[in-house]
């Protein structure tokens, strides 16, 4: 036999290869999907499949930072390709519970604009989980008590060890999880950090004149985690304006990127960090706020404001 010809039959049996393989897949979903409606697709992963049933929880998903986890990808000091090697096994995962509990997610190939969508959590080995027993739905939900453990979050959430700072604080040992802060009653827009609300509840701001100083506290009272946590990008800017000298100063609780410099100033669960600056001569004010970053570096004016005092002198 030539060697053309050899090379030929390799690649026949290759294409014969990779139509059996894909006729197995076919089969398999087939399997699968049994009797379920036209509308509900495998390997389920557009949000519209869902939304025919539960709009409501659809429409608080679609305003969450899950839904737009693809297009806030903006680290940086990353090149395109160490975006997708890194970033993309969160931010556009395949389902967890195919990939493992705790285990780090693989980035799937398609519709990544959904970025963390419906099936990252509810698509399981046996379809389409529920954290609810006895569920029913055109989809035919399997229970899954696994989706109301804090392993689920772990796969995506820990990148930046957010799940091991909430083991190490008291939160965990009062048994109040993820759940109990991002998902109240079931709340699929996920409140956090692009809320200023929960901001505000997590955090606690004081200030006073002492021996000629302005002394100032931030406590993490809330959050059963860092703050700021996750992505490297956020900061808490604690901003001061001396008035009428218009003084300004500044500390920036953050996590630096590797490579950046400077040291991890992230406010622990639980913890105060107390700040001091020199009063100016005679009398005058300080105001006093704490303004929420997504990115480092903007401007005062972008931030989301969390908490405000003033103090006299």
């Amino acid at each position: 036999m030539s060697r053309s010809m050899a090379r030929g039959l390799l690649a026949g049996l290759g294409l014969a290869w990779l139509v059996f393989l894909g006729f197995l897949v076919h089969q398999e979903l087939r399997r699968a999907s049994g009797d379920l409606p036209d509308f509900v697709r495998y390997p389920y992963l557009e949000a519209e499949s869902c939304r025919r049933c539960h709009e409501e929880t659809c429409r608080q998903w679609s305003a969450s930072p899950h839904a737009k986890a693809l297009s806030s990808l903006q680290p940086r000091n990353l090149s395109r390709v160490e975006k997708i090697r890194t970033c993309l096994p969160c931010h556009a995962p395949q389902p967890v519970l195919l990939t493992g509990l705790g285990k780090p997610p693989i980035p799937r190939s398609a519709r990544r604009g959904e970025g963390v969508g419906c099936t990252t959590c509810h698509l399981g080995p046996g379809g389409l989980a529920s954290a609810r027993p006895g569920a029913r739905g055109a989809c035919r939900p399997v229970h899954q008590p696994a989706l109301l453990s804090v392993e689920l979050c772990q796969s995506c959430h820990n990148a930046h060890g957010t799940v091991d700072q909430w083991r190490q604080s008291e939160w965990s040992g009062r048994g109040v999880d993820c759940r109990g802060c991002h998902m109240p009653a079931g709340d699929h827009s996920s409140p956090g950090a692009h809320d200023s609300r929960t901001l505000s509840r997590a955090l606690e701001l004081s200030a006073r004149v002492d021996g000629g100083a302005l002394q100032v506290v931030v406590r993490n009272i809330g959050a059963g985690h860092n703050i700021p946590s996750g992505r490297r990008s956020r900061s808490l800017d604690l901003v001061v304006h001396f008035q009428p000298s218009g003084a300004v100063e500044r500390f920036r609780f953050r996590n630096p990127f590797p490579g950046e410099g400077g040291v991890n100033t992230q406010l622990p669960s639980g913890k105060a960090r107390v700040l001091s600056w020199p009063l100016p001569s005679g009398s005058g004010s300080a105001r006093v706020r704490l303004l929420f970053q997504f990115r480092p570096g903007q401007r005062d004016s972008v931030g989301t404001p969390v908490r405000e005092c003033r103090v006299d002198w």
